[in-house]
């Protein structure tokens, strides 16, 4: 079966030959206004045949050289050029025809330069059609698409695409047009930073702010864009970023996220959360605001506050109050509570991510400290934390938060994890809270 890339090269020759047979063909007629008066004898054959020899020659060239879509601009002025040129040479002929009738060389000269333009200029003409129709056909075949790179993956960008202070989000553009495959990639307005189609929010965001990005091929000029909401944080919440990567150099930034950096959990409970937990000296009689855990969980996932993260880790901590046993069961039975309710709220808002619980035990206090403390001053050791993980592609968890840990231990609440909680294992957990969170 022949090969679809020998029809470009037959509809060539074909049109080639067509044009040359008619160049000659004007030529040589005698009736012609335009007539060629070939001189006799056997020189009147070949001359006759340079036009054809010509056009061969020609057509090897293009065809070698130029039958490529990065040409195309010079095949648009060469037939130009040369239909010109030929058109130039024709009216000469063709009044040294009239006036002078003793100097057939010039006239075969010149009607031969004519004629050979002419050839070149349908020559190159077809060549340039025939380009063009392949790049369209390239083009309708692999369109410009931008795809969010997840996991590895591709997957087409959603109608809006929330980032929060710091986190990365990545990008791919496709495309074949000529030898591109890759669109040219851009923000708007320059917020932020984009590098190598990964977009990087800026480390602050005071209030909601829409950024585009957008795709653009360099010969079609056909666009394609995504909007990008980047989200301001509660004032609550503390958030900040750590690059981390496994043992195989797969990278992902990892999002420490204090659920709100004057809560703990509840002394003793399960549940619930003590808000703005006041320090010892400004500690007022009365009790405690406390809340359900549930309703900052649901309220960070209904702000889209969770949607650049392709993990979540939910860390459930414990006082050192209470035996070792009782309380590092009471720090798991936390981390899943946390993890149930995010099951739910991932569930509601039809968002997939992969949840896993980590239990990091009961808070063991160092020699020196002081070990009769009341329940207010123990509360830092309750916090409430996640962890977010944005990733392009795939990632040992579990090695790549190890590394995390070891390398940021200079940094205050890494350096108080890994000094007071022994437990580092992960497990993913998929179950969803039976119950629902009261308003």
């Amino acid at each position: 079966m022949m090969n679809d890339s020998m029809w470009p090269l037959i509809q060539q020759v074909v049109l080639s030959l067509l044009a040359v047979a008619a160049v000659v063909l004007a030529a040589t007629w005698s009736k012609s206004p335009l007539y060629l008066p070939l001189p006799s004898g056997p020189y009147r054959r070949w001359l006759r045949a340079i036009p054809v020899l010509a056009t061969a020659v020609i057509l090897g060239i293009l065809r070698a050289q130029f039958m490529d879509c990065s040409y195309l601009l010079f095949l648009i002025i060469l037939p130009i050029v040369a239909l010109a040129l030929c058109i130039g040479l024709m009216i000469i002929h063709y009044h040294l025809l009239k006036r002078i009738s003793d100097i057939s060389t010039l006239l075969v000269i010149i009607c031969l330069g004519w004629s050979i333009l002419g050839t070149l200029s349908v020559s190159a003409t077809a060549t340039m059609l025939i380009v063009k129709r392949q790049m369209d056909d390239i083009h309708e075949k692999n369109p410009l698409t931008l795809w969010q790179i997840v996991e590895g993956h591709k997957r087409k960008p959603e109608d809006a695409i929330y980032l929060t202070a710091g986190l990365p989000a990545h990008f791919s553009g496709e495309m074949k047009e000529c030898h591109d495959t890759t669109p040219e990639m851009s923000i708007s307005p320059n917020i932020g930073q984009l590098e190598s189609g990964t977009y990087t929010a800026p480390d602050s965001i005071k209030k909601e702010q829409l950024v585009t990005l957008t795709i653009k091929s360099m010969y079609y000029r056909d666009t394609i864009s995504t909007k990008i909401i980047l989200l301001p944080d509660p004032p609550e919440i503390k958030r900040s970023q750590y690059q981390g990567e496994d043992d195989k150099r797969r990278k992902a930034v990892f999002d420490l996220i204090i659920i709100a950096k004057n809560d703990s959990w509840v002394f003793r409970s399960d549940d619930l959360v003590v808000k703005n937990q006041p320090n010892s000296t400004e500690r007022q009689h009365g009790p405690l605001q406390q809340t359900l855990v549930c309703q900052p969980i649901l309220a960070l996932a209904g702000s889209h506050a969770f949607d650049p993260y392709v993990d979540l880790i939910c860390i459930g901590t414990a006082s050192r109050e209470g035996t070792q046993a009782e309380e590092e069961n009471r720090a798991g039975r936390r981390s899943v509570r946390i993890a149930e309710w995010i099951n739910l709220a991932l569930r509601n808002t039809r968002r997939s991510k992969h949840v896993y619980t980590m239990n990091l035990g009961q808070y063991v206090p160092q020699p020196g400290e002081q070990r009769v403390l009341t329940t207010d001053e123990t509360a830092p050791e309750r916090p409430v934390v996640l962890i977010g993980v944005v990733r392009a592609g795939e990632i040992d968890l579990r090695e790549a938060l190890r590394n995390v840990f070891q390398q940021h231990q200079e940094n205050d609440f890494f350096k108080f994890l890994a000094t007071h909680y022994p437990g580092r294992e992960i497990n993913l957990y998929e179950r969803v809270s039976g119950i629902a969170c009261p308003r």
